[in-house]
């Protein structure tokens, strides 16, 4: 299958960050401009006899079922489940690692680890430098799986965060690069807060094409959930997106005034099924961390890095050998010039 084959590339080099600042880190897989077309499908798909394929002239060539999901309930009983587990697996913000080391070095390591039992952390609030519309140009770096879970086991899992297109919100089909979207962030009290529902719209277009999203519920007064609804057989993959946030962690560099932002996340996306009133339904828990580095003398760009883990299900076979250790990470770096057309 497309994702065994690009999970078996051999290791080219270690990688070498867009920024100087960003210092290279063992363990992931350099992709070749011939193996990123492979990398760029990293996503499970069934064969034609166990799926159905819908064809609609004029969309994206990504009309593949939502794959192997082993979870099918009705939807009422889906977004119950949802909402409680939400609520358990939702300390402030910057609490739940206030004895660990600092969100800087963490990433620097490579050791994003899983936060749960967690109360609902606060908005995240961005540098005031922030604020304003930015042109972003990710290009994808690599990926590692750091669990001591066997490499073979985790590349036959179609439910892994990032296997599947539309997984991962903010990285809507893992491998495609370079991609292009906009980011923004609205001035605040003297800080600067993210666009979520503009900044989703954004990158699902960015990587996916324009099109599919119908609308993004959103609201800053209670920004640990959003809501992110297909157009009608936009895409097979999901009809509806649930988007929880358990947990967001900030750090300061003071040498180069570098910000580092963490967001632990819980997706649950419902797509088409063929059994009437029921939903199948993906449970995806992983964690975003930004890098965000100004570039000295030019106030219009930034450099930076996206970091993604993955983590298992607590119904996964394999979870008590990884527990709250990511069993994927995807790295991409980003860089970011300010909008000229906004």
């Amino acid at each position: 299958s497309p994702v065994q084959k690009a999970l078996h590339l051999p290791v080219r080099r270690h990688i070498t960050m867009h920024s100087s600042v960003l210092q290279p880190h063992t363990g992931f897989t350099r992709i070749s401009s011939r193996d990123r077309r492979l990398v760029g499908r990293i996503r499970t798909e069934r064969s034609h006899k166990q799926q159905r394929v819908v064809k609609c002239s004029g969309n994206p060539p990504e009309k593949c079922a939502l794959d192997n999901c082993s979870t099918r309930r009705s939807r009422r009983a889906a977004l119950t489940s949802v909402a409680v587990g939400g609520a358990l697996l939702s300390l402030p913000l910057d609490a739940a690692n206030a004895f660990g080391p600092p969100l800087s070095e963490r990433i620097a390591a490579r050791n994003l680890k899983n936060n749960v039992f967690n109360v609902p952390p606060k908005e995240m609030r961005y540098p005031a430098w922030m604020a304003g519309t930015w042109d972003v140009r990710s290009e994808f770096n690599g990926f590692s799986f750091p669990s001591r879970v066997p490499k073979g086991n985790i590349i036959k899992n179609p439910n892994v965060p990032g296997f599947q297109k539309l997984s991962l919100i903010y990285l809507p089909d893992v491998g495609k690069s370079p991609s292009q979207y906009q980011k923004r962030f609205l001035s605040v009290d003297g800080a600067a807060v993210e666009d979520r529902a503009f900044n989703i719209m954004s990158v699902v277009g960015g990587y996916l094409g324009d099109g599919l999203i119908d609308q993004v519920e959103y609201n800053r007064n209670e920004p640990n959930r959003c809501t992110v609804a297909f157009k009608k057989l936009a895409t097979m993959n999901a009809e509806r997106i649930e988007l929880f946030t358990n947990s967001r962690e900030t750090d300061t560099r003071k040498s180069d005034s570098a910000f580092y932002a963490a967001e632990c996340l819980r997706q649950v996306t419902l797509g088409y099924s063929k059994e009437f009133s029921v939903a199948r339904m993906l449970v995806c828990d992983y964690q975003n961390a930004w890098t965000f580095i100004p570039v000295p003398g030019d106030p219009d760009t930034i450099n930076g890095e996206l970091l993604t883990a993955g983590y298992l299900q607590s119904s996964e076979p394999d979870y008590f050998d990884a527990l709250t250790e990511p069993v994927v990470l995807f790295s991409h770096t980003l860089v970011m010039k300010r909008s000229v057309t906004a």
